[in-house]
């Protein structure tokens, strides 16, 4: 942990299907008070790219009664109407925003939010500036702090990453059950073949109800 956060209350924020092409986008905010994060250390909490869906699962239940968060996600049909208006970045800060303002509403002593940094800082602010504009999107109270690998810096990040994962994939199930289908993950050759299985099964015009068609798969596969 970083010298800058030590004794104190913080917000982490992280998110999951960013670069999956036949996945929702999902966000969580997490607040971890510096009395508990000795208790949370002792869970084994890590990064979840270093866990696998089994353990991720597992340490959700196990953290739920210490820390208070809030996940908002967008399914692909969704996101792919708020891509007409929205570029990847801001739909990430898009979820980001809502997870936090969420989050704000119910906790009063938070000293900083740490936000795993996407882009550069003038990317990002700017990305702000322009979801305040949004009816959904309120700005955010607390000062935010952008950080690289931002899960390493604080265990709040960490936690964040967890639990949008395990929404994550309980969000992939419901889709696999909904079609069928076992949707594999990432942008590869196995995504393209089941994305134009799924074509075949489906038709064309339903597509948008599983990927995110502004990927440059779409054109690959149609």
């Amino acid at each position: 942990m970083e010298s800058i956060f030590k004794g104190k209350n913080l917000i982490g924020a992280d998110e999951t299907g960013v670069g999956d092409y036949l996945t929702p986008l999902v966000a969580t905010a997490v607040f971890v008070s510096k009395e508990n994060i000795k208790k949370l250390k002792k869970i084994g909490i890590k990064d979840s790219k270093k866990l696998n869906d089994k353990k991720i699962l597992e340490i959700f239940e196990k953290i739920k009664p210490i820390i208070k968060s809030s996940t908002r996600y967008f399914l692909q049909e969704e996101y792919n109407k708020l891509n007409k208006k929205y570029n990847a970045n801001e739909l990430k800060m898009y979820l980001h925003m809502m997870a936090i303002n969420s989050l704000e509403k119910r906790i009063k002593n938070v000293d900083f939010i740490l936000l795993d940094a996407f882009s550069n800082d003038n990317s990002l602010n700017k990305y702000i500036q322009k979801l305040k504009k949004d009816k959904k999107i309120k700005d955010i109270k607390n000062k935010i702090i952008f950080k690289t690998k931002a899960e390493d810096k604080h265990i709040s990040v960490a936690i964040a990453s967890i639990i949008a994962r395990s929404y994550f994939i309980k969000l992939m199930e419901n889709q696999n059950k909904k079609w069928n289908m076992n949707f594999p993950l990432g942008t590869n050759k196995l995504v393209e073949k089941v994305a134009k299985k799924f074509i075949k099964n489906y038709g064309k015009e339903k597509l948008n109800m599983v990927a995110k068609i502004s990927f440059k798969t779409t054109k690959k596969i149609i």
